[in-house]
């Protein structure tokens, strides 16, 4: 069963620097902002990201695979260890992304 977080208000909504790491999904979000999240070792396989921002955000030993990001912002993102097989990423950025021993890498 797929969660969904889409903001009611108009911007993005602000989970910015949360510890969620651990996190289980599959999660369908819209318009997020995860800067300085810490995502680490979460299970968010299947899920589906639309215009959320990731700056600086730890995805490192995250489970990604078949993940479907659209005109996401990763900027200085961390993978390492992510397992990013089957996953699609659409018009998104990953200026100064770090994909160390990451699988599936874009």
């Amino acid at each position: 069963m797929r969660k969904t977080l889409e903001p009611r208000a108009r911007g993005k909504a602000l989970m910015q620097g949360l510890n969620l790491s651990g996190l289980v999904g599959p999660y369908v979000l819209y318009d997020v902002d995860l800067t300085r999240s810490n995502l680490t070792r979460s299970n968010l396989a299947g899920s589906r990201f639309v215009r959320c921002t990731f700056t600086r955000a730890d995805l490192s030993f995250s489970d990604l695979r078949g993940a479907i990001f659209h005109s996401c912002r990763f900027r200085g993102t961390k993978f390492v260890d992510a397992d990013l097989r089957g996953a699609e990423f659409h018009a998104c950025d990953f200026d100064g992304c770090n994909f160390t021993v990451a699988r599936g890498v874009p």
